[in-house]
């Protein structure tokens, strides 16, 4: 890949130069060349997770080339590392223009995890043991959770001197790597004498391997008062590995393995139409309209494990599907139109309207389990929108705007098959003088839900569906207001602060979240005075969330019904979800010889502090308090110090040198006294691998780069 990136984008720049007369054109540009150490005080995937650095050699290229006909631009950036990039570009003024691009970017999950499967990154996973060891270390595996994402593309533009032109756009994309993936085992464990295989986890690496190729197509006729162009775009996503077996380590009187889906094959294309029009009154009038499909088959499978007690013993069932081969087959289609007016100078208006329907024709599969006979739901929706703005400016510092935002849903949902919101917002802005600027923006939403009851008995297990409301649809109250200022008191000093406040209520709601709220408040400053340059942000969050939830055990005296006493196998638990985010950093830059040696240093710190307190209305089983409190719930600080001295040599060539520490740690109460193998009741629940444990990493990095400029 990497020959092909060097020889194609010379090819691009002998083409592009042969078509330059022979007469001396300027080339301009920078490079950069540089030398990095890095100490790590622990490996850590996060330090790397979106980044190739590395100990040693590393650069970057800018190029442009310029001729009153024709021009030709070569960057290339972290030249040789895992997470380079390299474009080419060109063209000749008026008449067509090309680019080429590589992309490479990785994606670390986890290093140094562990597994007892023997072959990781297989499609099938398999292990010599007769019994898995509760021992980690006496798993001989070794690997790392990643993912290389390689993406190679290029376009062309062509419009010779016309108001006509066409595009031409192909890209492909590779991903490789192990990604975490967990599953439950679908049948009991040996020797087990009552309850159900709920809870016998397994984390495993998975394959991924698949490459997604792209190609776009698009005309038409662009001038300042009409625009219109018709496009598509065909798309095939090819995987190499569309199952994942595996053996399963809960059964230890024979070799036993399960097999679950990745993701198939699938094809994908698009039409778009978009059109744009000046009209009379200062008007614009906007149209888009576009048809999508997507479509893919795969084979099914007609048998699984079953398993029964006591024993248990071991037999493959089959599910006697109506088809052995799924068809997905789901399509969208989009019309939206928008016009804008200037009536009069002091009047702005936007009338919009957007329309959206997916249909979904995937086969309908029928398999039968333990006498019931399951069918797979098609989920279809349609949405329309409408909406107008209309702004008014009082004077040249005032300027009101108003606007309402109707949305109505209809979905094939069980649930909560039709919704209707009604948005209102009003936003002031006041610019009384140049050194002062503000705004306050006020937003009101009240949806309303069409709810579809279960229609069943008090004692059927779906009558809990009678007061659980999903909060993606249910019924819904919002209230958001916002404010800024800016602030400019005195030459060279600005100040910014923004206050942003959200919340959501969900009074309907008796099971699932029930009310959430957002405060979040931002100050900017920066101030520059002889050279010496001063810069400082905060940013402080709140989010809270209150959910309410029910268990049962359906035996003996238990309700469905929230509303009843609470019994021993029946009752209502809370939670309530804290999460506070804190963001500030500061710099300076200050010269130490006049346009020549600048040192400049920043400090940036982030915390987020998070809380979980669960209440529960009744004390049983294992639960010896009605309130629970969870402080370590998703933490993490991160410390990130920047510091460098620049040297400017005749404005020809920079030498810095710089100095880069970053610190992360992180806890949670989920990887406090991590175990890859988790007991329960003294038989073994979960096993793991090790996936995003070892987040948390110390490190200083130190570099010399110079840069010259031609």
């Amino acid at each position: 890949m990497k020959r092909k990136i060097i020889s194609l984008t010379c090819l691009f720049l002998l083409l592009s130069i042969s078509y330059i007369s022979g007469e001396e054109k300027p080339i301009s540009g920078d490079l950069s060349l540089g030398v990095r150490t890095i100490h790590l005080q622990k490996d850590s995937a996060k330090f790397y997770e979106y980044n190739g650095l590395k100990n040693g050699p590393f650069g970057d290229l800018f190029l442009i080339y310029d001729s009153e006909k024709y021009s030709t631009s070569v960057i290339g950036e972290n030249i040789g590392l895992d997470d380079q990039s390299y474009i080419v570009e060109g063209g000749k003024w008026g008449a067509f223009k090309y680019s080429l691009y590589f992309d490479e970017i990785p994606h670390n999950y986890s290093f140094r995890t562990r597994t007892f499967y023997s072959d990781p990154g297989s499609d099938n996973l398999t292990y010599s043991f007769t019994t898995v060891p509760t021992n980690s270390d006496q798993w001989s595996s070794r690997f790392d959770y990643s993912i290389k994402r390689k993406d190679f593309g290029g376009s062309f533009d062509l419009t010779m001197n016309s108001p006509f032109f066409v595009t031409l756009g192909i890209n492909q994309l590779q991903r490789e790597g192990l990604f975490p993936i967990g599953a439950p085992s679908g049948v009991f464990r040996t020797g087990a004498t009552s309850g159900s295989p709920f809870g016998n986890v397994t984390e495993m690496p998975a394959p991924i391997d698949n490459t997604t190729t792209n190609v776009s197509l698009e005309t038409g006729y662009k001038m300042k008062s009409l625009f219109l162009s018709l496009g598509g775009s065909f798309s095939t996503f090819n995987n190499q590995n569309e199952w994942l077996t595996f053996r399963n380590p809960y059964v230890t009187n024979q070799s036993l393995s399960e097999t679950i889906s990745l993701p198939p094959d699938n094809k994908y294309y698009n039409v778009k139409f978009a059109g744009m029009a000046k009209l009379p009154l200062n008007s614009t009038l906007g149209l888009n309209a576009g048809f999508s499909r997507l479509t893919s088959d795969v084979s099914l499978l007609d048998t699984i494990w079953s398993s029964s007690l006591p024993g248990p013993t071991y037999s493959l069932v089959t599910l006697g599907l109506n088809d052995k081969t799924f068809s997905g087959d789901i399509s969208y289609k989009n019309l939206s139109t928008v016009l804008t007016s200037t009536p009069f100078k002091a009047l702005t208006t936007k009338l919009f309207y957007k329309f959206l329907k997916k249909d979904n024709d995937s086969d309908e599969i029928t398999y039968t389990y333990s006498g019931q006979s399951t069918t797979n739901h098609l989920f279809e929706y349609k949405k329309h929108n409408a909406g107008l703005d209309l702004g008014y400016k009082f004077t040249k510092d005032l300027k009101a705007t108003v606007g309402y935002d109707y949305l109505k849903v209809k979905r094939e949902r069980e649930d909560i098959p039709e919704t209707k919101d009604d948005k209102y917002f009003a936003e002031l802005k006041y610019h009384p003088f140049d050194f002062l600027g503000t705004s306050i923006k006020y937003q009101r939403l009240d949806r309303s839900a069409k709810f579809e009851s279960p229609g069943v008995a008090s004692t059927d297990r779906r009558y809990i569906e009678n007061f659980v409301r999903r909060f993606d649809a249910t019924d819904k109250n919002q209230d958001a207001i916002k404010l800024s200022v800016d602030l400019s008191p005195l030459d060279r000093l600005d100040l910014t602060a923004e206050y942003a406040y959200k919340k959501d209520d969900y009074d309907d709601t008796l099971l699932g979240l029930t009310k959430a709220k957002r405060n979040e408040f931002i100050l900017d400053a920066s101030y520059e005075i002889r050279g010496v340059r001063l810069y400082g942000y905060f940013d402080y969050e709140v989010a809270k969330r209150d959910i309410t939830s029910r268990y049962i055990n359906p035996t003996g005296v238990y309700s469905f019904d929230p509303n009843t006493v609470p019994v021993a196998n029946s009752y209502n638990w809370d939670v309530k979800l804290k999460d506070k985010n804190y963001a500030l950093g500061v710099g300076f830059e200050v010269p130490i010889i006049a346009k020549k040696l600048l040192f400049g240093t920043q400090y940036d710190f982030e915390k987020a502090n998070g809380n979980a307190d669960f209440t529960s209305q009744i004390l049983t089983g294992t639960l010896t308090q009605d309130s629970i409190d969870i402080p370590l719930y998703d933490d993490y600080k991160r410390h990130v110090v920047l510091t460098k001295l620049k040297y400017n040599y005749k404005d020809k060539l920079n030498l810095i040198l710089g100095y880069e520490y970053q610190r992360l740690k992180y806890t949670d109460a989920q990887f406090e006294g991590y175990r890859y193998v988790m007991p329960v009741t003294g038989t073994t629940n979960t096993y793991l691998t090790g996936a995003y444990k070892d987040e948390p990493y110390n490190a200083n990095i130190l570099y010399l780069k110079a840069v010259y400029k031609f």
